[in-house]
């Protein structure tokens, strides 16, 4: 799935001159990902959590 993402938007960003980056594909990062416990991998709990700390109340 993150290579089909990283195939439609690449394109797109590099056509308007924008050189994309794409941090979460590092090995490292896809390392600590498989590293973490499943229940936080599991519908994306550690982002949703933390996003939910940033929201302004």
């Amino acid at each position: 799935m993150l290579h089909l993402s990283l195939e439609t938007t690449a394109p797109v960003l590099l056509r308007a001159g924008i050189w994309s980056l794409h941090p979460f594909t590092h090995p490292g990062m896809i390392q600590l990902g498989e590293w973490l416990p499943m229940h936080w991998r599991e519908l994306k709990q550690l982002q949703r959590r933390q996003l939910a700390r940033a929201r302004p109340e």
